[in-house]
């Protein structure tokens, strides 16, 4: 079966890579006198903001689509870059708080106990990522069992090993050792 990607599909991925150059030639070409005559001005900010507001939204959420298809079908890729996120989100919010100069010298108690709470919220929510990013991984790993394995020590679960062969009979609990006969089972003939 030839798969290919629908219609509807070939757009959003389409428009997902070529809204971000058209916002930029947009922005410049709205901002600059080097556009058409007239162009300048007749410029309205208000309409131009809402405009840009309205691109940009559908194009969030057509990336919120693009990045969903890419969880289903490269799962793996998919963890790890929200793990790579997940790592540049903590570090860039805990260097912000450390090397906030203004709010060391400056702020009032309240504000600095604020900053630093809201930090420490924003680093947890980068911890859940971060989390959500590994479970990615794990299933991203299933259809490769030799790497799954390896990696099921992040999990800190017992790893499954392979059994080790027996080489006598009495080392395997369940072998059956032949009958030896005893004293109360009489006489044989």
């Amino acid at each position: 079966m030839d798969k290919q990607r629908s219609y509807g599909q070939r757009v959003l991925l389409t428009g997902v890579l070529a809204v971000p150059p058209l916002l930029v030639a947009v922005m410049v070409f709205e901002t600059t006198n080097t556009g058409l005559e007239g162009a300048a001005d007749g410029f309205n900010v208000g309409r131009w903001f809402e405009g840009l507001f309205a691109a940009l939204l559908l194009y969030l959420i057509s990336l919120g689509v693009l990045l969903y298809w890419l969880r289903e079908n490269k799962r793996l890729i998919y963890g790890l870059a929200e793990t790579i996120f997940a790592v540049l989100f903590m570090v860039y919010n805990i260097l912000d708080v450390a090397f906030d100069e203004r709010l060391f010298q400056q702020a009032a108690p309240f504000v600095k106990t604020m900053s630093i709470f809201g930090a420490f919220a924003k680093v947890a929510a980068a911890f859940y990522v971060f989390v959500r990013g590994m479970d990615n991984i794990r299933e991203g790993l299933k259809p490769h069992p030799q790497l799954a394995r390896a990696w099921q020590f992040m999990s800190l679960k017992v790893v499954e090993c392979e059994q080790k062969k027996n080489l006598y009979p009495w080392q395997n609990a369940k072998a059956k050792l032949p009958h030896q006969p005893s004293i109360a089972d009489g006489p044989s003939n």
